[in-house]
Formats: C-alpha cells, sequence, structure tokens
C-alpha cells in the first residue's frame, strides 16, 4: 500500500507539473500569437488613419500656400492694376488664368473660386459666372443656402471649412462636396476677398480607402473646432452617441461600445492643421 501510495503521488506531481507545463504554453502562445496578432492590427489600422490625415494636412497646406502666394503684394497689386487699366473680360480672363494654373498644380480634384466681396459674380477657372448661376449649376445636387457658403464668402475673417449638404440630407450622411475658404488678402483685417476650394466627397473616399482599404467603417473628418466636414457611414448613428465620440481626448485606438456593440475607435490629431480624423 505504502508503494502503492508512493507511486500515485508521483504520478499526480509529475501529471500536475505536465499540466502547468501545458497551461503555461497555452497562455503563451496565446499572448504571442492571438492578443499580439490583434495588438499589431489595430496598430496598423490606427497608422493608415495617421498616413489618411497626413495626406488631408498635405491638401490644407496646398490651399494655404495658394491663399498665400494669392495675397502676395506683387500678385494682388498687379489684379487692380489691371483690373483698372483693361476690360472686365480681359480682368476675368488673366484671373481664369491664374486659378486654372494653381487648380493644375494640385495634386487633387479641386474646385477654385474666387469672390470680391460684395459683387454679383464669382470667378472660377472656367471664367466669370453671375453668383446666381453658379448657386443653380452646383445646387443640382447640392443646397447652397443651407451651407451658408455666400454669408461665409462675404465675411469670413479667418479660413473656414464647410459641409454642403442635398437636398433633404441631415448631418449625418455624406456630403457631395466640402468647401475650404480662405480670406483674401490672408491673415488681413479687412480681406476684400475670399478664395475658396471646393473638394467632392470622392476625392475624400479615395484618400481614405487608399490606405485602409475599402471596409465596414465609419469615417469622420473634424475641423479644430471639431465640425464634421466630411463623412462615410457605413451604419448610422444617433446624434448623442456621435457627438461623445467626436468629443472623445486622446489619440490611438479605443475599444468603445456603439450601439451597444463593441468596436474599435481610431482617433488621430493633426498637430500642424488641427484637424482630426475619426
Amino acid at each position: 500500500m505504502k508503494k502503492k501510495s508512493l507511486f500515485l503521488r508521483y504520478f499526480l506531481s509529475y501529471l500536475g507539473i505536465i499540466l502547468i507545463s501545458v497551461i503555461t504554453f497555452g497562455m503563451l502562445f496565446y499572448y504571442f500569437n492571438v492578443i499580439s496578432l490583434n495588438t499589431e492590427v489595430k496598430n496598423n489600422q490606427f497608422a493608415s488613419v495617421s498616413r489618411s490625415l497626413n495626406r488631408i494636412d498635405y491638401m490644407l497646406e496646398s490651399m494655404s500656400n495658394i491663399a498665400y502666394h494669392f495675397s502676395s503684394r506683387e500678385v494682388d497689386s498687379g489684379f487692380y492694376q489691371y483690373r483698372e487699366q483693361k476690360s472686365q473680360k480681359a480682368f476675368s480672363e488673366l484671373l481664369s488664368q491664374r486659378l486654372n494654373s494653381y487648380v493644375n498644380n494640385m495634386t487633387e480634384d479641386v474646385q477654385l473660386l474666387l469672390y470680391f466681396r460684395g459683387d454679383t459674380d464669382i470667378y472660377s477657372a472656367d471664367g466669370k459666372y453671375r453668383y446666381i448661376d453658379f448657386e443653380e449649376h452646383v445646387g443640382t445636387n447640392t443646397n447652397l443656402t443651407m451651407s451658408g457658403l455666400f454669408s461665409t464668402l462675404n465675411s469670413t475673417q479667418n479660413n473656414k471649412a464647410l459641409r454642403m449638404l442635398k437636398e433633404g440630407q441631415s448631418m449625418q450622411q455624406d456630403a457631395p462636396l466640402a468647401a475650404f475658404v480662405y480670406p483674401i488678402p490672408y491673415m488681413s483685417l479687412i480681406p476684400e476677398a475670399s478664395l475658396a476650394f471646393l473638394v467632392s466627397e470622392k476625392e475624400f473616399t479615395s484618400i481614405f480607402d487608399n490606405y485602409s482599404g475599402e471596409s465596414r467603417r465609419n469615417t469622420y473628418l473634424l475641423d479644430n473646432n471639431l465640425n464634421v466636414v466630411y463623412s462615410s457611414e457605413a451604419f448610422s448613428l444617433e446624434e448623442q452617441e456621435l457627438a461623445k465620440l467626436i468629443s472623445m481626448k486622446g489619440v490611438g485606438t479605443f475599444e468603445e461600445s456603439v450601439q451597444n456593440q463593441p468596436a474599435i475607435v481610431m482617433r488621430a490629431l493633426s498637430e500642424n492643421s488641427g484637424y482630426s480624423l475619426l
């Protein structure tokens, strides 16, 4: 009995050691393969968000540089002298050539508009239009009155971004255009004109899909006042829930409950423009 009891004790001891080793190895395997893999996937996803935001930053920097150049004394005084000495048609053609050269130097597909405060006309790379005709042309897919584009062109003192919505569209749905408006002369106390860059939703979508791939996700581009400039939603969110996500502090990857479902939330913040991508 004593021999049998001793054998049983040794057997149980070795069995325990083996079980502990298997469990430990299993936990290590799970940690280094499953958890680390999930962490790596999240890091890669956040890196793609950051790269997308860097691409947006590059576009905003190009716009800012154009506004600065358009505000230079040489360009500014040259245009006004030309406007006084030449016909309106010649002045319009000169402006169109200048706007067209800026558009061609941008890597993004944008419309560039120039509006003199209090004027009834608006200038583009294609020529001069009456503002009301411009509204009717763009307004086929966009509600310019709702977006407040005209009042922004007439009054903005600092660069500003606007969403322009389709008729009957809510703020949670995709906007067909985003307008980035800069006062001209840039940084002047009394701007005399406004320069507006119109960017389509397709341009933003192609940037995000290029870095993140096409997947089931909601994407929100926020300006430095946390206003939504662009959004693409695979699933709708209630306004309160969206507002909570937008007001989140910090950057990185977070595990959150969204509509009572587990979700991964990624938020990147630009130190240059103050824009963020959610």
